[in-house]
């Protein structure tokens, strides 16, 4: 099973290979990356942005795959999955900032059918929330370098670890998405 991932951020490489290896844990998982687009912005907020940045990763990262690995789409029970995944800030009602972030899974197959799950939502300070709200060129993780002095805190534990006091890690969140992204692959005679 070869599955191309939509992103070079090692911590979502690590919680697809983790994830597909419990789903499906008689199968020899190959992970590989792609530096594709989302097509959204660099921090998007609302929910169809967020979800549109999943899918469009997911779609660019086969698109890729097909032209970069050709021959992995030849062999016919060849099993290639395409999975994008992207965080954003979506409105909620009765939240303490407006938002919690959600990362969501899109995950595609070679024949081009998807399925989507998320993460569970959490809640940033109203200051994280404001400064992105007034200043769209941010991402969060800019905001949370200066915040926890760690430049490259996407890349490990995340803001979740940060505010989490280490309780709960950006890969264990990512899994959550992927995990509930794959539900319809688990139980296809009910989903497709």
């Amino acid at each position: 099973m070869i599955i191309f991932v939509g992103s070079t951020n090692p911590v979502k490489m690590s919680a697809v290979k983790q994830v597909f290896s419990i789903v499906f844990p008689n199968e020899n998982i190959t992970v590989k990356n792609f530096d594709v687009s989302s097509e959204v912005s660099n921090q998007p907020i609302e929910l169809s942005n967020v979800v549109k940045g999943a899918v469009k990763r997911a779609q660019n990262a086969l698109e890729k795959a097909k032209r970069v690995f050709p021959t992995y789409f030849k062999i016919e029970d060849e099993k290639n999955f395409s999975i994008g995944i992207e965080a954003g800030l979506v409105s909620i009602p009765f939240t303490i900032s407006g938002y919690l972030d959600y990362q969501f899974c899109a995950i595609i197959d070679k024949s081009g059918k998807i399925s989507v799950g998320s993460n569970s939502g959490w809640e940033y300070p109203r200051g994280v929330i404001n400064s992105i709200i007034n200043n769209r060129d941010l991402e969060i993780a800019d905001i949370m370098a200066k915040i926890s002095g760690d430049n490259e805190i996407k890349h490990h534990g995340g803001a979740i670890g940060y505010f989490s006091k280490g309780k709960l890690k950006r890969e264990e969140l990512t899994q959550q998405g992927i995990f509930m992204a794959l539900i319809p692959w688990i139980n296809q005679e009910e989903y497709f």
